[in-house]
Order: C-alpha cells, then sequence, then structure tokens
C-alpha cells in the first residue's frame, strides 16, 4: 500500500504546486455580506477542491450509517452469544465435577471426538 500511496502522492504534489506557481493573478472573492476580497486564484480552486472533497466524505459518511448500524449490532449479538457460551462452559465444568470422579474426567468442551 505504501508504494501506491507514494506514486500517488508525489505527481499530485508536483501538479499542485506547478498549479500553485501558475496562477498566483488575484481574483475577487464575493461572499455578501461576510467576505469582500481578492485571494490568488490558486487558493480559490484549492478551497473549492477541500470543499468538494469534505462534501463527498460527507455523504459517504451518511451513506454508510446503515453498514456501521449492522456492524454494530452483530457486535453486540456476537457479545451477547461469548456471554452465554461462558455460562454454558461453567455449567457444563460445574455438572462434570459433580458426577464425575476426578480420574475419569470428561473431555475438556471442544475436544475432537473419534
Amino acid at each position: 500500500m505504501r508504494p501506491v500511496h507514494w506514486l500517488v502522492s508525489i505527481p499530485a504534489t508536483v501538479v499542485l504546486i506547478d498549479f500553485a506557481i501558475a496562477n498566483q493573478q488575484e481574483v475577487p472573492v464575493v461572499l455578501w455580506p461576510v467576505l469582500d476580497t481578492l485571494l490568488p486564484e490558486w487558493i480559490v480552486v484549492l478551497i473549492g477542491l477541500a470543499g468538494g472533497v469534505l462534501i463527498g466524505a460527507a455523504l459517504a459518511w451518511i451513506a454508510g450509517r446503515h453498514v456501521r448500524r449492522e456492524g454494530r449490532a452483530k457486535a453486540r449479538r456476537i457479545a451477547a452469544l461469548e456471554h452465554e457460551l461462558r455460562a454454558v462452559e461453567a455449567r457444563l465444568e460445574e455438572a462434570r465435577g459433580a458426577t464425575a470422579p476426578a480420574s475419569a474426567a470428561l473431555p475438556p468442551a471442544g475436544a475432537a471426538r473419534h
């Protein structure tokens, strides 16, 4: 995964730096009534890209809520089943101790039978 990361990150960084150097002229940015200023063109474009990434990430997070909910439900079910398994194993150990002498103990739970 690391080589792919670097193979994408390094060229993208070079392209962004080249873009920033080539677009130094200032453009008016007006967000009435809050902002009225001049910013370099590359900042305006990068702010737009960052906004798009944030909106896309928010939409992906919202779309994944069903998967996260299902994962939490399955984790709760697994925890409940593990708790139940421990209780059954404890009862089985108690039953083994009460009915069998120590020298003729039953094989442990989960042992293979032949």
